[in-house]
């Protein structure tokens, strides 16, 4: 569930000038902690380049996307594009946004890089230079809220909460060898607090084996809340 970015250990060792190297990234980022080392997960453009190769079979069946922060959706874009992103309509226009509007975002589609091919004419003929590869539409599939679905064996069941985007959900799982709870970053002091106060319900109703539950600013005192700031902004 999610693939995101963690801030904190981005801003231990990355800046705005600072990047990982380009298609050394992912080993940059594994040895950083930042994402797991596993053969089958990440696309082979910049796997093939730190050792990463696979033997073209995927090991993950799909990635259940709670919603559109990049701190949960931010490394998906180093993703094989045939590992399918469950995902609210909302997240993926989101994403979609994300691709319109920045730099080599690749949300919902993968562009091949690092290509290279001979060149045939001119000054670079002979000469290995670099080309725009294939560009792969990524297999995203949309659900609704309160509407159960099944990812190979696994029940899910995405349930809305209140956060501040649209299109997040929590989700309950049932397995064959029990059930889990995401509660994604939820809140109560909202504009939707009874969405939250639902997806408590139907947990509580669950028999959950475990539950999964975000912990941003879990040791904050008090926080002000969007209601605060129009307070303050219309005074």
């Amino acid at each position: 569930m999610d693939f995101g970015v963690s801030f904190g250990l981005q801003n231990m060792y990355f800046s705005e000038y600072l990047k990982a190297r380009g298609s050394n990234t992912l080993i940059d980022l594994i040895e950083l902690g930042m994402i797991p080392k596993m053969g089958g997960l990440y696309r082979l453009d910049y796997a093939k380049h730190v050792g990463l190769e696979d033997d073209g079979e995927k090991q993950i069946d799909a990635v259940l996307l709670t919603h559109a922060h990049v701190d949960h959706c931010g490394y998906i874009k180093y993703l094989r594009p045939d590992i399918p992103i469950y995902c609210s309509e909302e997240s993926r226009l989101i994403m979609k946004n994300f691709d319109d509007t920045g730099k080599d975002e690749q949300y919902l589609n993968a562009t091949e890089k690092f290509q290279l091919k001979e060149g045939k004419s001119g000054k670079t003929k002979g000469e290995m230079v670099k080309e725009t590869g294939q560009k792969i539409e990524r297999k995203i599939v949309t659900f609704e809220s309160n509407k159960k679905f099944s990812i190979d064996s696994i029940e899910v069941e995405p349930l809305p909460v209140d956060h501040s985007i649209t299109g997040v959900h929590g989700f309950i799982l049932n397995t064959s060898s029990g059930s889990v709870a995401n509660t994604a970053d939820l809140r109560f002091h909202g504009r939707r607090p009874g969405e939250t106060e639902k997806f408590v319900e139907k947990c509580s109703e669950a028999s959950l084996d475990l539950l999964l539950c975000e912990g941003t600013r879990i040791d904050a005192s008090s926080s002000k809340t969007e209601f605060d700031v129009e307070k303050e902004v219309t005074d």
